[in-house]
């Protein structure tokens, strides 16, 4: 079933719903409590999941139905107040308050069901409005905000008043430029995935992953990593997308990368090891490119 037939259904549905209140008071009496369901119905008429895809014409067609709503509520209890609202059938007292507790439980169950709905639904896009702040849409790895943040403020111990120790890499795909020269941005696209895929599987255990830029990713390892370990994590790195066979379209693109890494020690200013990091990545690449240099 396409979207609109179902929005239209749903929009259908409430104003079933809105007459239904209508006459059941009319038929059964006020006092049984069937205006209730105006609660739920207006909640549901602003639940964004409702609202969400619909024609223009159906949200002015909601709009409207949310203002008679209070227009129809406020004149029953007017009316009822005034003792003009006079019931078609004689309902006894018992068969009315059981009506009365039975359409209030509907009537409040409706606005916790909405409103917990609504609740979820703006977790929800929370949830992806801070993935699409920390995170990179094309590879799904930390952004270079998100990384920075790491670097600069998640390092500091606030009950020790001291920043932890750190290793940072810079790593560049070799040769990116012909990539996308010669067998297009989709494989270039595919590319920076799979390289992706394969620093996600170096991470967890202090060590972050992110792409940097372009072509440049960041590897940083947290201060339970000592520099030795981290170099040779940036080695095994490094050999593992040599060895990789790049399959787009059958067709096996073989790529190298080239690395430059520093150590930032219990100092507040990260800024500086982030250049050296650079300094040597580019030192790398003048040098042969396909290698680390740490030092």
């Amino acid at each position: 079933m396409k979207r609109g037939r179902v929005n239209a259904a749903v929009v259908t549905m409430m104003l079933e719903v809105y007459f239904h209140v209508i006459f059941a008071a009319y038929f059964m009496g006020y006092d049984c409590g069937f205006t209730f369901w105006y609660y739920g119905l207006y909640c549901a008429i602003y639940m964004p999941a409702i609202k969400s895809d619909m024609s223009p014409l159906l949200h002015r067609l909601l709009r409207m139905l949310g203002v008679v709503i209070i227009i129809t509520y406020l004149l029953y209890i007017y009316v009822a107040r005034h003792g003009l609202f006079i019931s078609s059938y004689n309902v006894s007292e018992n068969i009315t308050n059981a009506l009365l507790y039975i359409n209030a439980a509907v009537g409040f169950l409706s606005i916790f069901a909405y409103t917990t709905a609504y609740t979820i639904n703006m977790n929800n896009e929370n949830a992806v409005l801070h993935g699409m702040a920390t995170h990179d849409y094309l590879t799904g790895l930390y952004n270079r905000q998100r990384l920075q943040k790491k670097i600069f403020w998640d390092r500091y111990d606030k009950e020790n008043d001291k920043y932890s120790e750190m290793s940072v890499a810079i790593m560049d795909i070799d040769f990116f430029k012909d990539v996308n020269d010669t067998y297009g941005h989709m494989a270039g696209d595919y590319v920076l995935q799979e390289i992706a895929r394969i620093l996600l599987r170096f991470s967890g255990n202090g060590i972050n992953v992110g792409r940097w830029g372009g072509e440049e990713f960041m590897i940083a390892a947290a201060d339970n990593v000592s520099y030795d370990e981290f170099v040779n994590l940036l080695e095994r790195i490094r050999t593992k997308i040599e060895d990789y066979d790049f399959y787009f379209e059958d067709k096996n693109i073989k790529l190298t990368v080239t690395i430059g890494a520093a150590h930032i020690g219990n100092v507040d200013e990260a800024k500086p090891y982030i250049k050296l990091a650079d300094e040597r990545l580019y030192q790398a690449k003048k040098t042969g490119r396909n290698k680390v240099i740490s030092e």
